[in-house]
Formats: structure tokens, C-alpha cells, sequence
């Protein structure tokens, strides 16, 4: 069992608080750098919910267009071939 607050959770109140208290106190540059953290929270918060079941999805659809078998490659490697056929041309 984990403790409280979960990674999904801080994430959550950590762009809440930039969005809400210090977008509002900031100009300029530094605004800007305080929307960007926050909407990088508001990523990785999704990434913590949707973890690996997006993982395997990506490696599926991914193995699916390159006529490949399943499994035999991660999504990473995957997506290098699909970006080396596209160079490629084909």
C-alpha cells in the first residue's frame, strides 16, 4: 500500500498552486515559465494515471502499422523504424 499523497496527487496540487496562486502574481518571462510548469505537471499527472496501459497501446498500434509482430520491440524502438520509413520515403 502507498502512503498519501500519491505521485498522481502532488502533481495535481502542484499545478493547481502554479496555475491558480503564481500565474496570477507574475509577469512577463516569468509567467510564462509558471504557465509551462504547470501545464508540465498537468503531463506528467496524466502519464502517472495512464502509465503503462499507454505504453502497451503505443507498442500495439505501432507493431500494427509496421506489419510487425507484437512484443518484440518496445515503443521507443518502435517509433525510431516508423520515423526511418518515413525518411526513407516509404
Amino acid at each position: 500500500m502507498q502512503d498519501r499523497p500519491t505521485a498522481h496527487e502532488l502533481l495535481q496540487a502542484i499545478a493547481d498552486l502554479l496555475e491558480t496562486e503564481l500565474l496570477a502574481a507574475t509577469q512577463g518571462g516569468l509567467q510564462h515559465q509558471v504557465r509551462v510548469a504547470g501545464n508540465l505537471c498537468r503531463i506528467l499527472e496524466r502519464e502517472a494515471q495512464l502509465g503503462a496501459a499507454q505504453e502497451t497501446r503505443e507498442t500495439e498500434l505501432l507493431a500494427s502499422v509496421l506489419g510487425e509482430p507484437r512484443g518484440e520491440r518496445n515503443a521507443l524502438a518502435l517509433s525510431q523504424a516508423l520515423i526511418g520509413r518515413l525518411e526513407a520515403g516509404d
